[in-house]
């Protein structure tokens, strides 16, 4: 009977990895599309008064922290993937929920790590047009993927922390 439970846990992270493989080529697909077929700086508008697409080269992490840190932030990035990743494998995590959004924040990781690595910076498009949100700065799929999963993750642990 445990054993069932074993392989029925594997599988679990066997589909939530493929998942992830799945999501990081998404990532990677529009990335190189929006390299393939626009300048840099040009832009055209997706949904009208709300988000334009922008091609746009990040040498940082998120609000252009640790510009031109290239290094550093693939080492980071690095260690945080592995650490995650060693994590679920162990079985350390048995909620579904926390799974999936280790699953996302890896994916994004790998994301814009495959970028730092293949082009010394993380190529980002999606730019937010309308007020409140035109002060946030150009992002992309992978940022979406990590700040959904952390989101998710917090949800859950303040949930099952506090109430």
């Amino acid at each position: 009977m445990k054993k069932n439970k074993i392989s029925l846990k594997n599988k679990m992270l066997f589909y939530l990895f493929m998942f992830s493989g799945l999501l990081v080529f998404i990532d990677q697909y529009i990335k190189n599309w929006i390299v393939k077929h626009l300048n840099l700086n040009e832009s055209f508008i997706l949904i009208h008064k709300t988000v334009k697409i922008v091609n746009v080269r990040n040498y940082g992490a998120a609000f252009s922290l640790l510009f031109k840190k290239t290094g550093f932030l693939i080492i980071f990035s690095i260690l945080v993937i592995s650490i995650f990743t060693v994590y679920m494998l162990k079985n350390k995590i048995k909620d579904r929920i926390y799974l999936i959004s280790m699953i996302l924040i890896i994916s994004g990781g790998i994301g814009n790590l495959i970028d730092r690595i293949k082009r010394g910076y993380v190529v980002d498009y999606i730019d937010l047009i309308f007020k409140p949100f035109d002060f946030i700065p150009v992002f992309n799929f992978a940022d979406c993927l990590v700040l959904l999963g952390t989101t998710i993750f917090l949800i859950k642990f303040i949930k099952n922390e506090f109430f």
